[in-house]
């Protein structure tokens, strides 16, 4: 058990000062994270912010300030969605292109698991197989020559008496 807390405990650690932020207070006077109102709109905080992090400063922002607008937020702090965005992007980690590239997968994303690729890829190849036998059946099965020559090849066979 202590080996599964352990591997749970690094994942997207990175991301914690953007997704324990404060947004502001929902409907009701709640007080929201990031985490928990990207959790309400029913999508993977940590697959969220890997996603913003890749994305250029102004789509990242944009993309955020449509989340929040989206979550009818009460800001906690004067400002718009937008100028709540742009505070909270400054939270994430800023990658590279060849940094983001050098990173495994299942970094950038938390659920990608490279079992899940490797099942996807098997998956693809036994249907490749399947297609190609499919096809080299129904050549095999084709009959060598038409109905019209094998009439003729019968006609001409047939014994005279």
């Amino acid at each position: 058990m202590a080996d599964i807390a352990a591997k749970i405990s690094g994942i997207g650690q990175e991301y914690d000062a953007f997704l324990y932020a404060v947004i502001g207070a929902d409907p009701n006077g709640s007080t929201l994270s990031v985490l928990s109102a990207i959790a309400r709109m029913d999508l993977d905080p940590w697959t969220e912010a890997a996603q913003l992090s890749l994305l250029p400063t102004h789509a990242a922002v944009r993309r955020l300030s449509s989340l929040i607008f989206a979550m009818q937020v009460k800001p906690s702090v004067s400002g718009e969605p937008g100028q709540i965005a742009e505070r909270l992007i400054k939270l994430l980690p800023t990658q590279s292109g060849a940094a983001v590239l050098a990173r495994p997968l299942n970094k950038v994303f938390p659920n990608y698991s490279t079992q899940t690729h490797g099942r996807i890829a098997l998956f693809a190849a036994v249907i490749m197989i399947m297609l190609a036998l499919a096809s080299l059946w129904s050549f095999i099965q084709r009959p060598a020559s038409s109905p019209a020559s094998a009439a003729h090849i019968s006609a001409t066979s047939t014994p005279s008496r």
